[in-house]
């Protein structure tokens, strides 16, 4: 989101709506005046999955982007990051 208020809250509901966990709000690491982001800022949220929850969310995504994605979207120890810009495609 990369930015706290309104935005960031709709982000959590609709995340934990997807994956039926709570969230994490992740803060900045570092001031952007650029962006008007302060140190320790509240930016994003996240979930972490495992197992065939895991398993079973990455499919639904997979669904979603019709099982395409970049190989930059990988890191060295298999992590995936990418983006769905309409939740509402998920099933």
């Amino acid at each position: 989101v990369g930015e706290a208020g309104e935005r960031l809250m709709k982000a959590a509901q609709v995340l934990e709506m997807l994956t039926d966990r709570k969230t994490v709000q992740t803060l900045s690491n570092t001031t952007n005046k650029d962006l008007g982001i302060r140190k320790d800022m509240p930016i994003g949220v996240k979930v972490t999955l495992r197992g065939e929850e895991a398993v079973d969310f990455f499919k639904r995504a997979m669904w979603v982007r019709q099982n395409r994605i970049a190989n930059y979207s990988f890191d060295h120890e298999g992590n995936c990051s990418f983006g769905i810009s309409d939740y509402t495609d998920f099933e």
